[in-house]
């Protein structure tokens, strides 16, 4: 059975990363790693950093900062205190992730880490991430830069441990998700869409069970070119967004669901910050 060590210091955790990158795996939580667990391996170190202070922060001041051992709970008792539209935007995400058991136990960081909905919705927000290592010291990386594949990240360095997620705390005219599940008691989504407007910076982000998170290039380089806001014509973008997802996916089924999802976000209301 895999070994189990439980750091109290951000330095003990970091340490025993940099000492043992290959064997070790960090979790927090635990919700997507122990079900996986198998009972004969013996090599495999589980570094639970969960209840490491320096990784429990909760910051809104001119940027917000959500430690990576946050509880979806935790986060969701913080914001639902705070009157700020990109947190609220938050909220409304991660309260309709899993159920209230397992919001109590997973994490913010785990679900970024693993492309959750979370991921979806903070790709929109250009969001970065501090990592920190004892060989590389502690930096930040965008987001979009670190998510390649499902658990793949393009960390550089194999004991850089993610320390916390970064948005900038700035007004937004449109924030928008939304996504397709089977069912109201499935916990994840066929498919997911987010959206935020600033000017005329658009950040479009798509997500789902088939494809790790990411950004639409193309779409948000056409809604600056032909200078068109949110809402817009979808007659414009329709045969664009078409062919960017096309390239990410060849189920029919599947496009279909993302091509309903992205035609409402981007034709949503103007001129509102909203999470659905």
């Amino acid at each position: 059975m895999a070994r189990y060590q439980r750091p109290e210091t951000l330095r003990q955790a970091l340490t025993q990363l940099h000492d043992n990158p290959n064997e070790t795996v960090v979790m927090a939580g635990g919700t997507t790693i122990v079900p996986f667990l198998q009972p004969n391996d013996d090599e495999t170190v589980l570094l639970d950093i969960g209840r490491i202070g320096e990784l429990k922060n909760l910051i809104c001041e001119s940027e917000i900062i959500i430690g990576s051992a946050v509880t979806l709970k935790e986060f969701l008792t913080y914001a639902r205190k705070q009157e700020n539209p990109v947190l609220g935007a938050l909220y409304e995400v991660a309260s309709h992730i899993a159920d209230p058991t397992i919001r109590g136990q997973a994490t913010v960081g785990g679900n970024v880490a693993r492309g959750g909905e979370l991921a979806t919705i903070l790709l929109a927000l250009d969001a970065e991430i501090i990592v920190e290592s004892l060989d590389g010291g502690s930096r930040r990386i965008h987001l979009k830069d670190l998510l390649l594949d499902p658990g793949v990240t393009a960390l550089g360095h194999p004991d850089d441990l993610l320390i916390a997620i970064v948005v900038h705390n700035q007004k937004y005219d449109y924030i928008h998700y939304d996504k397709f599940t089977k069912s109201h008691l499935a916990s994840i989504p066929l498919a997911s869409v987010a959206v935020a407007a600033c000017d005329r910076d658009i950040r479009v982000a798509l997500g789902s069970h088939r494809l790790f998170p990411e950004r639409l290039s193309l779409v948000e380089r056409r809604l600056v070119e032909r200078d068109l806001t949110v809402p817009t014509g979808w007659g414009q973008l329709g045969g664009l967004v078409d062919a960017e997802v096309f390239a990410l996916t060849d189920d029919s089924y599947h496009n279909h669901i993302i091509h309903v999802l992205l035609e409402r976000a981007l034709m949503g209301p103007p001129s509102e910050v909203n999470g659905q």
